[in-house]
């Protein structure tokens, strides 16, 4: 039984940090969902549990089966580690190896990628991630400047979806939308401008098939002129009662499920 004062603990810790995350190159997840899917993934390090009891044999028994580390926490030990106010007894140490960009890309066929130009709010990220893993998008690349997709409340928020998709660093927006129109990728953005193109009209004209790049502004500033002018068309998402707008995480939502239709609909139809 670790206490709070113990090294493995102490050193748990540190990853609240973003800097600790990053040096080494790991990360926290937190719950029983979260900590089954990380052990599915092949990317948890060890395991942390303070209550073995019956909501947890399951997720105790899977690290036992992948042979993981298993230590047990007192209750001040659980509340050090954990980064929530009602911790839920379970916390994992997960490797993060996120891969490239340029290796997305790399893929063959038709897909999506869809593009944070500056996501500040992790929360935010953290939904974003989780509604492209359940359209089927192929990776969410973060621009420079967006929050650390490994940062806890993140990693919450993608609902154990953090480890089914790659999460990519995309460098600068202009250079990220130049990477994706080099590899095939139609860019669109979502945003409303004048010149934008109705979503529904985009999915008629055909707009919505083959590779597909979504690109998302931030919350408070959405996308600047330069990145408006750099896509291949803006679209926007039509409004159709009294709402002023939709937050980011269900904009991609619908624009990816769309696309995701798109690409399931028969030839011709």
């Amino acid at each position: 039984m670790l206490s709070a004062r113990s090294a493995r603990v102490r050193d748990a810790r540190q990853l609240h940090v973003g800097k600790f995350r990053r040096i080494r190159g790991e990360f926290l997840a937190e719950g029983p969902q979260a900590v089954r899917e990380a052990i599915e993934a092949g990317a948890v390090v060890e395991v942390l549990v303070a209550d073995a009891r019956d909501r947890l044999v399951a997720e105790v028994a899977a690290a036992a089966r992948a042979r993981l580390p298993i230590h047990r926490l007192d209750d001040a030990a659980l509340a050090a580690v954990a980064t929530t106010q009602s911790p839920q007894g379970i916390v994992a140490v997960c490797r993060w190896a996120p891969g490239t960009l340029a290796e997305v890309l790399a893929e063959a066929g038709p897909g999506q990628v869809v593009l944070a130009h500056e996501m500040a709010d992790p929360g935010n990220a953290g939904a974003l991630v989780r509604v492209a893993d359940a359209a089927g998008v192929r990776a969410v690349a973060l621009s420079d400047r967006s929050v650390d997709p490994t940062n806890p409340k993140c990693v919450r928020a993608t609902a154990g979806s953090l480890f089914h998709l790659p999460v990519v660093a995309a460098g600068e927006t202009i250079a990220a939308l130049e990477a994706l129109r080099a590899a095939g990728y139609r860019t669109l953005a979502t945003d409303v401008t004048t010149e934008s193109v109705d979503l529904f009209a985009a999915e008629r004209d055909g707009l919505l098939v083959g590779r597909i790049a979504w690109v998302l502004g931030n919350e408070a500033h959405g996308l600047p002129p330069e990145v408006r002018a750099a896509v291949d068309h803006v679209v926007r998402i039509p409004i159709l009662g009294r709402a002023e707008s939709l937050n980011l995480a269900t904009a991609a939502a619908v624009c990816c499920y769309a696309a995701a239709r798109a690409a399931a609909a028969p030839a011709g139809a």
